[in-house]
């Protein structure tokens, strides 16, 4: 470029394109084959030798150079290859490509992969027609092809609407779910193909059929935030769905389980699992065995012995943001006898599950969401008639003690601040304890123990403040 010359990046792309075509037919001319195949094997962008190639040289004398590389293990003759087909194809359609597929069927026992290859070159280009002629190809061609084939390739602008629903049941036919969730997780779908999806995503993951490179648990939490919207599509159906991803956790992948685990906290915080857990009894009891250790001391889990640390962490997860209770109606009254059923059928299958201790300390966190009654004291009337009437009560109510304090959320004090805040829940809870203890003494009882707490948590911050004004300049 002449000293001082001013050119737009278009022109210096092309002066640059034309200049890696000079340099190619050059090096043809005198070295032949062997000299391009020593470039592309030292080149950092093979890539674009291809395309100087497919302009520089004629078709006759550089196919045969092209289809070997296609047909090569190495990355560099392929990335070769690839863009010299896909520049032919530009130019010239499907003849190049005929061409290809022709000599490569020509051998008895072609590899279909290769055959499969030489489709996918043309799939950014003409996807209408690959589809269309690989159905004539045999079923092995077109396992390789969908096996391979590029998502991108089907979120082209002019892509219909029965070409995209094909190519995506393609897709989850040979175990692609994961790129068939980055394809429809921002475009209109059915639910069937939001369902069908999610149900396949773990059965792919477990068998490492399919893999993509961002983070599974946003694009997955998008898929069944957009299925609570289908109004036909029941919770007890997106709670089936949700289930099969704490077989999914730390498989294959271990260094994803926390970002699947996250599906609970950041991206979605409310799972159908929450109000099905709450209604069917048996899915509490298999969260409870997930988490809990065999009554013999082993450190095996109840629920299996392959149990991974994230599922735990999961199925823990799922136990600890449970709110609300069995039994409670739209307009926020609880059905005592719904209640009691479900209490008493959970520890009826933590006992067969040999996890009932456990399942009597999740029990009484689960009554710790219990609202305030109508009398302004908290837990409300049907948990206060549970606590106090059913024999199993004093097994749970350290649990709905612990539940009660755990609920609290996060103080902020001043340095020198003691435990007034402290004090004040306390009195309030032995106040309250007074106000029902004639009609619920258990209930009563538990009150006191969660004044005797704060009592505890008041004293501390009072001796840290003293200490801290006698010592703090």
């Amino acid at each position: 470029m002449p000293d001082g010359e001013q050119v737009s990046y278009l022109e210096n792309r092309e002066r640059g394109a034309v200049a890696r075509q000079d340099a190619v037919r050059t090096i043809f001319a005198n070295g032949g084959v062997d000299a391009i195949l020593s470039l592309i094997d030292t080149a950092n962008a093979p890539h674009r030798i291809g395309i100087a190639v497919a302009n520089s040289i004629e078709a006759d004398e550089a196919f045969p150079l092209a289809l070997d590389c296609i047909k090569s293990k190495s990355q560099k003759r392929q990335e070769f290859a690839i863009q010299f087909f896909n520049a032919h194809c530009r130019q010239s359609g499907w003849a190049v490509l005929d061409r290809a597929l022709n000599d490569v069927k020509s051998v008895e026992g072609f590899n279909p992969k290769v055959v499969s290859a030489i489709y996918l070159l043309a799939s950014p280009v003409d996807l209408k027609t690959c589809l269309q002629r690989i159905e004539a190809e045999s079923e092995s061609v077109q396992d390789a092809y969908w096996r391979s084939v590029n998502r991108l390739d089907f979120v082209q602008v002019d892509v219909d609407e029965e070409i995209f629903d094909y190519s995506v049941q393609r897709l989850l036919t040979v175990g692609r779910s994961l790129s068939v969730a980055q394809l429809v997780w921002r475009r209109k779908v059915s639910a069937e193909l939001l369902i069908r999806t999610l149900e396949q995503i773990p059965i792919d993951w477990s068998n490492g059929t399919d893999t993509i490179d961002n983070d599974p648990s946003y694009i997955c939490t998008e898929l069944f935030n957009r299925l609570d919207k289908f109004e036909n599509v029941s919770d007890e159906a997106i709670a089936r769905l949700e289930i099969p991803f704490i077989g999914m956790i730390g498989q294959h992948r271990p260094n994803l389980a926390l970002h699947i685990i996250g599906m609970i906290g950041q991206h979605r915080p409310n799972l159908a699992l929450h109000k099905e857990a709450l209604r069917e009894p048996s899915l509490f009891a298999d969260l409870i065995a997930m988490v809990s250790k065999r009554a013999d001391g082993t450190d095996e889990n109840v629920a299996d012995d392959r149990t991974s640390e994230a599922q735990v962490s999961f199925s823990y997860k799922v136990l600890s943001s449970l709110r609300g209770l069995p039994g409670q109606m739209e307009d926020g009254t609880i059905d005592l006898e719904a209640l009691t059923a479900w209490v008493l059928e959970v520890r009826r299958f933590c006992e067969e599950r040999d996890c009932k201790d456990v399942g009597d300390q999740q029990i009484g966190e689960v009554l710790a969401n219990a609202p305030v009654g109508d009398d302004g004291v908290c837990p409300c009337e049907p948990v206060r008639d549970l606590l106090d009437d059913l024999p199993m009560a004093t097994h749970i109510g350290r649990s709905f003690v612990v539940g009660k304090i755990n609920l609290r959320s996060m103080t902020t004090r001043g340095l020198y601040d003691d435990g007034a805040q402290e004090h004040s829940l306390a009195e309030k809870y032995r106040m309250d304890a007074a106000k029902i203890a004639a009609k619920w003494p258990f209930t009563a009882k538990l009150l006191r123990e969660i004044a005797n707490d704060y009592d505890s948590d008041a004293h501390f911050h009072d001796v840290r403040s003293a200490w801290t004004e006698a010592t703090v300049f």
